[in-house]
């Protein structure tokens, strides 16, 4: 079913698709919760459809998408229509392409020159890969390739295999939003997931609620795998540096090449003695930081 803007976004509010997925979870970038809330319950959602970088980003998807599949010898085709999740029926996907004869899809991406930093080596945005994953728990895939053409002129693509673990937590987030929230009409709290700038406003410490505590386990529990993985991750990266040595790489495997350093802001600073009134003036606003002290409370 072809459908056209309005309609599409008609159907997108019946449900959480796979962008809204990273805005609920607060990994996006772009919004959190109560935009979502706001587009399902009052229909209100951000019209970009006017901006070249969204225009451009539809019109090269066909581009992404056979380039692809020239470069991995897949053959991909187009599932038109938005798929519910059969357990799940709030949980939406609209996918840009299914592989034939594969359990798995594939996600096309635009990027500027100045993002290629968040696609380099095996690191992906954190909004596509709630995306994809989301994509993967609702079509029931093994996983999801994401390629992605960088500034018009370089192309990378990555394949996320299907994390139960992740769909595991992302499905309780939706859900609890979903029939918390979207059914009961009840908007979620303004916070950071919504790019707010809320301060710390008094010293008190809230008592630990079982949700908080079960959600600091999990986290405490992601954590470790990450550190364990990067781990890994740093054994194998020095055994294939070892093995290229002084070349520039392993063909169809790795690549190791030097690249232009970059400049140091803070030495570029120093070497002009900048006034400490000049610091001041372009001193950015402060922060919170988030830690994490679960271990240290048990």
């Amino acid at each position: 079913m072809n459908m056209n803007r309005e309609q599409w976004l008609e159907e997108r509010r019946k449900g959480i698709g796979g962008s809204d997925a990273a805005k609920v979870m607060g990994l996006s970038r772009w919004g959190g919760p109560l935009s979502v809330w706001q587009d399902k319950v009052n229909g209100i959602h951000d019209d970009i459809s006017n901006l070249e970088a969204v225009h451009f980003g539809a019109v090269l998807e066909e581009v992404v998408a056979r380039e692809f599949a020239a470069r991995e010898g897949l053959k991909v085709h187009r599932i038109n229509g938005i798929v519910s999740s059969k357990e799940y029926p709030f949980m939406l996907a609209s996918v840009d392409r299914k592989i034939s004869g594969r359990n798995a899809g594939l996600e096309c991406k635009t990027a500027n020159a100045f993002k290629a930093d968040e696609w380099a080596d095996d690191r992906l945005p954190e909004e596509y890969y709630a995306q994809v994953q989301h994509y993967n728990a609702v079509m029931g895939w093994e996983g999801c390739w994401i390629a992605c053409l960088i500034g018009g002129q370089r192309f990378v693509h990555k394949y996320v295999p299907r994390n139960d673990n992740f769909i595991a937590d992302m499905i309780a987030v939706e859900r609890d939003f979903w029939e918390n929230h979207v059914l009961t009409g009840t908007p979620p709290a303004r916070g950071t997931f919504d790019n707010a700038d809320e301060p710390q406003t008094t010293e008190t410490m809230l008592e630990p609620t079982e949700q908080d505590l079960e959600y600091a386990a999990r986290l405490a529990q992601v954590r470790a795998e990450i550190a364990e993985l990067e781990q890994h991750k740093t054994l194998l990266e020095n055994v294939l540096k070892d093995h290229i040595g002084e070349h520039a790489g392993i063909r169809g495997v790795a690549t190791f090449k030097t690249a232009a350093g970059r400049v140091s802001w803070k030495d570029l600073a120093a070497e002009f003695s900048p006034t400490p009134e000049l610091i001041e003036k372009y001193r950015g606003k402060g922060s919170r930081t988030f830690r994490l002290t679960y271990k240290e409370a048990v």
